[in-house]
């Protein structure tokens, strides 16, 4: 890379010390150390992360209730919406508005 972003020098620094931590390899310039270095560069490039389905995590947040209310815990079923919604409702760090996933 011939412009390097903060943020990318700042993961190289970390990743070779995580390396160096790991593989117990002092060496940069060792053939295995660079091995690694282009592995997890590779999987940083090209990791996709799955989605979360939001039905089904609204759904089991919605069985959570309804066994809290059929087994009379009506207090605890209050408090697990209550603070459920609080935090679906909380900001996201480093983004832009809430995420609020549909019960029910």
């Amino acid at each position: 890379m011939a412009h390097w972003t903060s943020f990318e020098k700042e993961t190289e620094k970390e990743t070779k010390k995580l390396i160096r931590c790991i593989s117990k390899i002092e060496d940069e310039e060792d053939q295995h150390f660079q091995l690694a270095l282009k592995f997890v560069w590779s999987n940083f490039k090209f990791h996709r992360f799955l989605d979360v389905d939001s039905h089904k995590v609204g759904r089991s947040i919605a069985g959570i209730y309804e066994k809290l209310m059929v087994h009379s815990d009506l207090s605890k079923a209050g408090s697990w919406m209550r603070l459920t919604e609080e935090f679906l409702n909380s900001p996201l760090p480093n983004t832009h508005g809430t995420k609020v996933i549909q019960t029910g």
